[in-house]
């Protein structure tokens, strides 16, 4: 089956982390949507203001993105990733590749309770859609580098900054580049 990604499923690592075996992975582009970073985090150690990829209709708009072949067999793993069908619905949409061709693809889109305004995404998050530089053009690549990420403060500094989350075994904390470059906390960058 073809699967088109816009956000941090753009990133091999993440797919290969999520266990999503894939046959191919090429360039794509959605035409009449726009990426959006509306899709509210529901993990309760992030704050309020941190928004995931979705997509919105916008006439004359265009999404980059992944298109992937998977397995059907990956269906349901990528379903359970995207939290389908409580936060993501599937949607079936026509991409257009790198040589002109148009194909017809299954997409996530979240669902309408799942949405707010003035969202942002972290770094982290972001990087995996910037991880997707060898399929989207230079002038997507510039757009994305652009996007204003989350800002929080740090629990060593209280400076307010970009945050990483990074996940302990006893907690979450929220570190800024500058702290976690002087003393690197042993844990998982979450986010």
């Amino acid at each position: 089956m073809k699967y088109f990604a816009y956000g941090s499923n753009c990133s091999p690592a993440v797919m290969h982390r999520k266990g999503i075996a894939y046959r191919s992975r090429r360039a794509a582009r959605l035409v009449g949507f726009e990426l959006q970073f509306n899709k509210r985090a529901s993990r309760g150690y992030l704050p309020s203001g941190i928004g995931y990829a979705n997509i919105g209709e916008q006439v004359g708009a265009v999404v980059e993105g992944a298109l992937y072949e998977i397995a059907e067999v990956h269906l349901a793993e990528l379903d359970r990733s995207e939290r389908f069908p409580d936060h993501y619905r599937r949607r079936d949409v026509v991409v257009e590749t790198s040589c002109g061709h148009t194909v017809s693809c299954v997409a996530y889109q979240a669902a309408q309770d799942k949405v707010a305004r003035g969202l942002c995404p972290t770094r982290t998050y972001l990087e995996h859609l910037l991880a997707a530089e060898d399929l989207v053009t230079a002038f997507y690549l510039e757009k994305l580098k652009r996007i204003k990420v989350f800002e929080g403060k740090c629990d060593g500094c209280s400076l307010v900054d970009e945050v990483f989350f990074i996940q302990t075994e006893q907690q979450v904390r929220q570190v800024g580049p500058r702290c976690h470059r002087a003393n690197p906390m042993p844990g998982v960058i979450r986010g």
